[in-house]
């Protein structure tokens, strides 16, 4: 079973522009990690994000990974994600297409709205576009929470043994009667999966996940894009785990996710 990590987000680096938004819900507000503080179209039609990608003096990667988190598109939605050689956006050097934002449509209101695109090209591309579709949207306007660009991680498939559940926070008080009052908070999945046969190259890339990410950085997890979506979420590293070597020609690393509901 594939399971892809997205890490490394430059969204917050980068100049954000295109589309027509609410003046109260600008386009800015995905550069704000909570979910909770989205950017929102005056209409139906004008869910574009024009990207350009802070200069790459620094050497910064290719962009291997994109989602749109947070959103409200339905079952009929359409994410299609393009890479520029400049801000004209004249000629599309990678071109995804139009595909379903829900690739499960099973999945459809049964979790938190995450699209995700995994560009392949092989070039430093400084200006990306997505477009965002719902035209038969009952709510007349299209929103989403956070966008995520930067590189992917597929690894070795995981161990056998990983979990996924949901976790609740809420706090329970009981009165001397006996009586239980409850302090409500949002449901969180966590995600505790462990690699044991990486090679010398994953190895290397999961300590550079720990290494940009820490506990405070944002991962997308990704499962089987495509057939088990909605297991997917984005989220932060709950602990970091040390890079093993259990014999001379294999590494483990154990993985801890938490997600982001808010």
């Amino acid at each position: 079973m594939a399971l892809i990590l997205g890490y490394r987000n430059l969204i917050d680096r980068c100049a954000v522009s295109g589309g027509s938004y609410e003046a109260t819900l600008p386009l800015g507000n995905i550069q704000d990690r909570r979910l909770s503080k989205r950017a929102r179209t005056t209409g139906l039609s004008g869910g574009r994000v024009d990207i350009t990608l802070p200069p790459n003096g620094s050497g910064l990667p290719y962009v291997t990974f994109v989602a749109v988190a947070g959103h409200n598109l339905t079952d009929t939605g359409t994410i299609r994600v393009r890479g520029y050689e400049d801000s004209s956006y004249a000629t599309a050097i990678y071109d995804s297409g139009t595909g379903p934002v829900w690739p499960v449509v099973a999945d459809y209101g049964a979790t938190p709205g995450l699209a995700v695109v995994l560009p392949d090209h092989g070039a430093w591309l400084p200006c990306w576009r997505i477009d965002l579709a719902d035209p038969d949207n009952a709510a007349g306007y299209l929103e989403f929470g956070r966008v995520f660009i930067g590189q992917q991680w597929e690894p070795t498939p995981p161990d056998f043994g990983w979990s996924l559940g949901y976790e609740d926070p809420t706090v329970v008080e009981e009165s001397l009667g006996g009586a239980e009052y409850f302090d409500l908070r949002r449901l969180y999945r966590v995600l505790k999966i462990g690699f044991s046969y990486l090679e010398d190259g994953e190895a290397d890339a999961a300590l550079e996940i720990q290494r940009v990410a820490g506990i405070g950085g944002e991962l997308v997890v990704a499962w089987d894009w495509g057939t088990v979506a909605g297991r997917s979420f984005i989220g932060r590293m709950r602990a970091l785990n040390p890079l093993e070597s259990p014999d001379p020609v294999r590494f483990s690393m154990a993985f801890e996710v938490r997600e982001t509901v808010a």
